[in-house]
């Protein structure tokens, strides 16, 4: 029987799981750090920070990937604007649409809370990422925008920002 693939925030329960894939990052990425323990604090912070948004893949009860998203006033978005720090796909669940469902969540996650705009960055080498991130309608075309081998990509979610209000942006706003 094939299990179903749900995406969705991430609740207290799958922060162990979460830190199996924050470490698989980690390992790919070829680093020593956050050790595990580090990594499991610093998750239960994240989590609890209502500007955070993290949203896991799940087939059953095994988490097959996972998207951390940062929420933020700011000046040239004009209004929120959100970043999406971490999308990760654990190796034996790629290639089978996971990373674009989760991108596609954290979009949908940035434009209800209010969002204008969406940037990530991903290595220029990462084709298949590269692909995706254009493929949703993400661009990147301002020159200056890379750091090193770093590409930096922006989605406009919204036209005009919302009204100057404060209302709809949540707890996190009050912070700034």
């Amino acid at each position: 029987m094939h299990t179903q693939l749900i995406v969705r925030r991430a609740g207290p329960r799958d922060l162990p799981g979460v830190t199996h894939l924050v470490a698989g990052f980690r390992d790919l990425l070829g680093r020593e750090r956050p050790t595990r323990s580090e990594i499991a604090r610093r998750l239960e912070r994240l989590h609890a920070d209502p500007a955070v948004t993290l949203g896991v893949a799940a087939a059953g009860p095994e988490l097959l990937g996972y998207a951390l998203q940062r929420r933020h006033l700011s000046l040239w978005a004009g209004g929120g604007a959100a970043v999406l720090e971490d999308l990760f796909v654990a190796e034996p669940a790629r290639r089978r649409g996971i990373g674009r469902r989760l991108l596609e969540h954290a979009i949908g996650e940035a434009r209800s809370a209010g969002c204008t705009a969406l940037s990530l960055d991903t290595s220029e080498s990462d084709a298949a990422s590269t692909a995706l991130y254009s493929g949703l309608g993400f661009s990147c075309e301002r020159a200056g925008r890379t750091v090193g081998r770093r590409l930096r990509y922006d989605l406009r979610l919204a036209d005009e920002p919302p009204p100057d209000t404060g209302i709809h942006w949540g707890p996190w706003m009050l912070k700034w």
